[in-house]
């Protein structure tokens, strides 16, 4: 009986979203393909100046590559530039809010399978941030929360996460507890880790994660009104559900 073994090399298109030194001259990348996976691979030669290489192969890329399979990491040997988000490079602050993007995915990926939704939703979001410069503060920060839902992180908004009640419309602000899943009626808040947002925040937060990107560019001043204390939630809820800080967080939201 003949066994079969897979190919030593494969193609497929792939999304740079994250890029390591791995000596003088060569890169590791970290690549989402359609079927929502991250890979590891190798570009040889791609730090030396001059190599048109590594243009192909820069972060929010789309790219299809082939790529050899070896014991330890793969080794990417050709690559084809599908997409580049020109706008995103052209702007520092742009670059920065799709960085935080990017960066959260590669962080997401470290907690297992990234699920197979992820492909489509990057490349729109990269998009709609490409061809909207005015508003990528915003759309970092609604695809930030829009990507934490569709992996299982999405805070609990509408009732107290500690006790299942509803929270009182009269007050300004309430509380949040990232390690109690999300806002906090009066009575709860005293007895958890938490802090101040106002209710308006949490409002809006509720209406990004259930609307699409076309509904929020409508209304992009709701979002733009309330990113920093947006943001703060963010930060506090990636660093104790994923366990890390965003290091693309703080440019992004200048």
């Amino acid at each position: 009986m003949t066994k079969s073994y897979p190919s030593r090399t494969y193609v497929s298109d792939v999304v740079v979203i994250h890029k390591t030194k791995l000596s003088e001259n060569d890169l590791i990348l970290d690549l989402l393909t359609p079927d929502g996976a991250i890979i590891r691979a190798v570009a040889k030669s791609a730090r030396k100046p001059g190599n048109t290489f590594s243009n192909r192969l820069d972060l929010f890329n789309v790219a299809h590559v082939c790529i050899a399979r070896t014991k330890n990491l793969h080794i990417i040997r050709e690559a084809k530039l599908c997409t580049s988000f020109e706008n995103l490079r052209a702007d520092f602050f742009a670059f920065s809010r799709a960085s935080l993007v990017m960066e959260l995915l590669w962080r997401l990926s470290f907690h297992g399978q990234v699920s197979p939704v992820m492909w489509e939703f990057v490349l729109k979001t990269l998009t709609l941030m490409n061809n909207n410069i005015f508003a990528t503060k915003e759309l970092s920060i609604t695809a930030a929360f829009k990507m934490l839902s569709i992996e299982g992180f999405r805070p609990q908004l509408s009732i107290c996460s500690h006790c299942g009640n509803l929270l009182s419309c009269d007050l300004d602000r309430t509380a949040f507890s990232p390690s109690e899943g999300g806002i906090l009626c009066a009575d709860c808040a005293s007895e958890n880790n938490s802090f101040e947002v106002s209710l308006e925040s949490v409002c809006v937060l509720r209406w990004m994660i259930s609307s699409t990107y076309e509904e929020i560019l409508k209304d992009i001043n709701l979002v733009h009104g309330k990113v920093y204390e947006l943001a703060k939630i963010l930060k506090w809820w990636v660093r104790y559900h994923i366990g890390c800080n965003l290091l693309s967080l703080q440019l992004a939201i200048h």
